[in-house]
């Protein structure tokens, strides 16, 4: 195979510019990061805070769910900037959680 690759539609397929662990950027802009996080108490500012493998420009979310097997409490994300946000549970305890997160937004 050879040249680009195209969609039905004529256009070009997006074509992934670079990668790392835990992130993706797409030709068009798109950016997609993920991680884990163990949580110990609620969220706030400083609490546990997560950096992004690579900074976001413009425009992105953040999804989240905690894993029933390691704690009960809900999950919650604040504070967002390009680079970080900050996790923790939502019930304002010491409560345990793990989840895994996805954040999707543009990187120019």
């Amino acid at each position: 195979m050879s040249g680009g690759l195209t969609l039905s539609d004529g256009s070009a397929a997006e074509g992934v510019v670079a990668s790392g662990t835990d992130y993706i950027r797409y030709a068009r802009g798109i950016q997609m990061c993920w991680g884990t996080a163990n949580l110990n108490g609620p969220v706030t500012e400083k609490n546990k805070r997560v950096s992004f493998p690579k900074a976001f420009k413009r425009n992105y979310i953040i999804l989240t769910t905690h894993n029933a097997n390691v704690g009960s409490a809900p999950v919650g994300i604040g504070w967002e900037s390009s680079t970080s946000f900050s996790i923790g549970t939502l019930d304002n305890s010491g409560s345990t959680a793990h989840t895994g997160w996805l954040a999707i937004g543009y990187w120019k």
